[in-house]
């Protein structure tokens, strides 16, 4: 493992592993590099983990995008790891446990008991932040930033903006994945879900998350701030039987849902919900804390989309949705949450919206 390994010179290989390594607290650098999109170095191969495990090391990050992998346009697959932490050098952003940013395939992988957060005041996580890849991105159908039956379990994830325990910023899809832990964003712009930091023109199938996601800043009241359980930000993105779990805490805050955030655009459907407890400032939901211009959430007669969480904020807070836009279609939701005002309450309760 590392640059200079066998895999870092053959990034175009075919690689299987074949034993349990333990690397005793050893350091690793990551496999591969991206320095801009016309100078880079990308896993384009093939790596079977062999659902062997690989544990106790620190990934030494001495420049962006870094992981195991640092860039992956290849196939990364059935990879196992237990007690990997990071030693940033600078204020870095593209940081995962298995890749930093990935436009390839990254399938069946699981990491436990592990940590992207910072060395030190000066040396910390910025933004794309996660804890299977930093960034997801579809490229091409060759290339289609896509991250499949993987997991994550007692997770942790601090960074100032931009990050998740799955993933931090997904352009790309992810299916059938879950996590377990913490994920932290401490900036007064920060995007940070369970799963998902921020989800731009992604797709995101059947996953769940139990992590419980926290705001950590002197900032108060800040309306750039999104806060999922599941997603912080959505945007132009499909969500499909999905649910959380977790809590959200984040009183100071606005924008904060059960599941998600700020959903701009795009579509949340099939069995989805949300049972944590959600706290915040303004628009504040159950599930959604506001819901953009001419969206939809469909559930059905069969499957409603709903909310169960205690729900505590100072305006705009909604049993189901804090704050809901102009032209919204809500079909077959519902809400059993108790709906709490804060401590400096203002305006518009809801037991729904």
């Amino acid at each position: 493992f590392g640059n200079n390994g066998v895999i870092g010179k053959n990034l175009n290989g075919k690689f299987k592993l074949g034993n349990n390594i333990d690397f005793e607290n050893g350091e690793i650098t990551p496999i591969g590099s991206y320095t801009s999109p016309s100078t880079n170095n990308p896993f384009t191969g093939i790596f079977d983990g062999g659902d062997k495990i690989l544990s106790n090391f620190t990934i030494k990050a001495s420049s962006d995008y870094a992981g195991l992998f640092a860039y992956n346009k290849g196939v990364i697959k059935n990879v196992v790891v237990d007690s990997a932490s990071f030693i940033i050098a600078g204020v870095m952003y593209n940081l995962g446990i298995i890749a930093g940013y990935n436009e390839g395939r990254i399938e069946n992988c699981e990491v436990n008991n592990s940590s992207v957060k910072k060395t030190d005041s000066n040396n910390f996580p910025s933004c794309y932040v996660g804890g299977i890849a930093g960034r997801n991105k579809k490229v091409s159908d060759d290339y289609p930033g896509q991250i499949t039956g993987c997991s994550v379990n007692n997770m942790e994830i601090e960074a100032l903006s931009i990050c998740g325990s799955i993933v931090g910023y997904n352009n790309g899809t992810i299916e059938n994945c879950s996590s377990s832990g913490s994920v932290t964003g401490s900036w007064s712009t920060s995007e940070a879900g369970g799963l998902v930091g921020s989800s731009l023109g992604g797709k995101i199938t059947g996953c769940s998350s139990s992590c419980d996601v926290i705001y950590v800043t002197s900032s108060t009241n800040s309306d750039a701030c999104e806060f999922g359980g599941l997603i912080g930000y959505v945007n132009n993105s499909v969500i499909t039987d999905c649910f959380s779990t977790g809590t959200v805490s984040a009183g100071n805050a606005n924008n904060v849902g059960g599941l998600i955030g700020l959903f701009e655009s795009g579509t949340v459907s099939g069995k989805t919900y949300s049972t944590g407890a959600v706290t915040g400032n303004s628009n504040i939901g159950g599930l959604i804390g506001k819901l953009g211009t001419g969206l939809a959430i469909e559930g059905s007669s069969s499957d409603y989309i709903s909310s169960s969480g205690t729900v505590t904020g100072n305006s705009n807070v909604g049993g189901l949705i804090g704050c809901v836009s102009s032209n919204t279609q809500i079909n077959y939701c519902k809400s059993t949450s108790s709906v709490i005002a804060g401590a400096s309450p203002t305006q518009n309760f809801g037991g729904l919206i």
